[in-house]
């Protein structure tokens, strides 16, 4: 064994949460788009996928859409339903399941759909309220994921001015463990440059902002945590012109990027389910037309970046001699 291989080894051992068997390799369904793009004359003619969740062995998709508006105003909020793996789905009848506010309230100009999760209360969301000006992060909770009621405020506010969040914050994804809320958010200080912030609570409605971005250039976060280490999808790019990356953090905050990212091109806004019973992970991603495209993952090789090659040492945990 070489000394090269040997201290790899080594630093394998010490940084175990570097050592990451990750979903990097995707095999598109045969069956794509789920579901096709939309008709043109259609509320959501311009629809973008939001989150999926799997709750007693149904998969509920939402998503943002509207008919036409300049910028990010006038969306609503969508939802599907598949009872077969999130193959075939169909969209609930309420639609839109939620809507923008009235005229003055601080969500009248677009709700776009942020974050779901279920738990014993329901189903609970926080999504993105714009009055025009800037983008805030608000709440809702419904019994059945179709009928929603908003909390009256936002959860959470933008940045100071000058701040990388002063104009748009977006909860992207939220995790709880043992009663506390991790989040992980859109930001921006102007639109179309966004970057990746990191959140935490003890109820969901009350946040404590990390600092800085924990993702410099990067929008729609979606996260895992496998118990070890978290996974996190994201977009990269722009409007027309983006792709989905990957990178994994042994505490949500630290983020080591995948080294052959993009491992989606010309796609965004991943949605992401593990499928314990087929011991798959599942994801839903938007296309450019509209559509939306399932693909799975069943591991691959592992996500390991030691710095030799490039003379980083900054994803070592272990001094090597």
């Amino acid at each position: 064994m070489s000394i090269k291989t040997s201290v790899a080894v080594v630093v394998v051992m010490l940084a175990a949460p570097i050592l990451a068997v990750a979903q990097t390799q995707w095999v598109d369904d045969p069956s794509n788009p789920v579901i096709p793009a939309p008709d043109p004359g259609a509320w959501d003619a311009e629809r973008y996928l939001g989150a999926v969740i799997e709750v007693d062995g149904t998969y509920h998709m939402y998503f943002s859409g509207r008919n036409s508006g300049p910028g990010v105003l006038y969306f609503e909020i969508g939802h599907a339903t598949s009872s077969d793996g999130g193959v075939t789905w169909d969209m609930d009848d309420a639609n839109p399941v939620m809507t923008f506010g009235d005229l003055g309230d601080w969500d009248d100009g677009t709700v776009w759909l942020g974050a779901v999760i279920h738990d014993e209360s329901g189903f609970r969301m926080w999504y993105g309220g714009n009055d025009g000006q800037v983008c805030r992060a608000g709440y809702a909770t419904s019994p059945d994921g179709s009928l929603w009621t908003k909390h009256p405020d936002p959860v959470m506010d933008v940045g100071p001015p000058g701040s990388f969040d002063a104009q748009w914050v977006l909860l992207d994804t939220v995790i709880v463990r043992d009663g506390h809320y991790q989040a992980w958010y859109w930001a921006a200080a102007s639109q179309g440059v966004w970057r990746i912030g990191y959140a935490e609570s003890d109820n969901g409605l009350s946040w404590t902002k990390h600092p800085g971005p924990v993702i410099n250039s990067g929008f729609s976060p979606e996260v895992l945590f496998d118990g070890q280490l978290y996974s996190m999808w994201y977009s990269v790019g722009v409007s027309g012109d983006a792709d989905i990356s990957y990178a994994v953090s042994p505490d949500g905050v630290g983020w080591i990027p995948y080294s052959g990212n993009p491992i989606i091109e010309d796609a965004a806004l991943p949605a992401v389910v593990y499928n314990s019973e087929d011991g798959i992970y599942e994801m839903w991603y938007g296309a450019y037309d509209f559509s939306i495209r399932r693909a799975t993952s069943s591991c691959c090789g592992p996500v390991f970046f030691d710095g030799f090659e490039s003379g980083d040492t900054t994803a070592w945990s272990a001094t090597v001699p």
